[in-house]
């Protein structure tokens, strides 16, 4: 990741992906991903879709909350 500090607001920094560094991103998360890949193998497909349909409602739910109090 790169840092720049934002042209239009200097409270906030800008963060841009470093593609050259794709496979030292993949090597540190694949760990985690033999793992997440066991899990979901005792899972079903319909089993996952009701997960992820959960997981994006959730997510969802929460952008909307964020909203609301950016605008109170």
């Amino acid at each position: 990741m790169v840092r720049r500090p934002d042209p239009d607001d200097r409270r906030r920094v800008q963060v841009e992906a470093r593609f050259d560094r794709a496979g030292e991103l993949a090597r540190l998360y694949a760990p985690m991903l033999r793992s997440l890949n066991e899990i979901c193998s005792d899972y079903t497909v319909e089993q996952l879709e009701v997960v992820a349909g959960f997981l994006d409602r959730a997510a969802q739910a929460g952008a909307i909350a964020a909203a609301d109090l950016r605008e109170d």
